[in-house]
């Protein structure tokens, strides 16, 4: 099977506007036994007009999530695609919620220990001790068309791969975060 395309925002939309139309849909009432959690550009506010809204889930029974995504009501249903990501089996849903692009995402393990979910939680982190400037750094980045960790690492003047060196600093104390960023020239 040919590889679906990615979808993308018509226009840029706000991230208040992207967590409605998420309620209004009801995903995360619908997908609430799979611990559901938007995670990536847009909770961060680093999304832009050609941004998708990830969320990840927790689903011990990838069958059954399977199944929950394709009768999610109220989104337009692209694609569910089976495949193994990190050496885990996954299911990921492509979607169109009130018209945005939307990514939806399982392993049979806890979304704490997804690599989407980790690499969210230390770019927040990264994001509360940079603030705007930061912010508008890594905005900068992924409108000239990094994706989400690559942006940060150049923002961030991170030498290696920018995953596996996002997911180093997932494990450092809040100094060390701070000692990133200010080496950075971002005060």
């Amino acid at each position: 099977m040919a590889a679906t395309p990615p979808i993308r925002f018509t226009s840029f939309a706000s991230r208040r506007q992207i967590l409605e139309a998420l309620g209004e849909a009801g995903i995360f009432r619908q997908l609430a036994p799979f611990d559901p959690h938007i995670v990536g550009s847009v909770p961060l506010d680093v999304h832009h007009a050609a941004s998708d809204i990830d969320i990840c889930c927790g689903a011990p029974d990838l069958t059954a999530f399977a199944s929950a995504l394709k009768a999610l009501a109220n989104v337009e249903l692209v694609e569910v695609t089976e495949n193994v990501y990190l050496g885990r089996p996954s299911v990921i849903g492509h979607f169109i919620i009130g018209g945005h692009a939307a990514d939806i995402f399982a392993q049979s393990c806890p979304v704490s220990e997804h690599q989407s979910y980790r690499l969210w939680k230390v770019e927040a982190r990264l994001l509360a001790v940079g603030g705007d400037a930061l912010r508008d750094r890594v905005r900068a980045h992924k409108i000239a068309g990094m994706k989400t960790e690559a942006a940060f690492a150049a923002s961030l003047r991170l030498a290696g791969d920018p995953v596996d060196v996002l997911l180093q600093l997932a494990a450092s104390p809040d100094n060390r975060l701070e000692a990133v960023v200010a080496a950075a020239g971002i005060a």
